[in-house]
């Protein structure tokens, strides 16, 4: 999905570029699928996702994260975001 960097805490997209977060442009281009290095993550939903600090549950959708535009869940604490995946064999 992209990353901050130490010195400036902006998002870079796998290009290291700053996402544009103009009005409908919420999520840098070039997501791939399936997940790879170095690249942009899709962006992923779910349904209902639990938040673990207070329990609430709200559908969690990755392509509102990048530029905050979520109106469930506030990114902006968020430097990285961690995902780990696990295939299903």
């Amino acid at each position: 999905m992209g990353c901050g960097t130490v010195e400036s805490g902006e998002v870079l997209t796998a290009s290291g570029v700053v996402p544009d977060c103009s009005p409908g442009e919420t999520y840098p281009d070039g997501a791939v699928e399936p997940m790879a290095l170095g690249e942009v993550l899709t962006p992923y939903a779910w349904p209902e996702a639990v938040h673990r600090g207070t329990g609430e549950r709200n559908a969690l959708r990755l392509a509102n994260a990048p530029c905050n535009v979520d109106p469930n869940i506030d990114w902006s604490p968020a430097d990285v975001l961690l995902f780990i995946s696990i295939p299903a064999w």
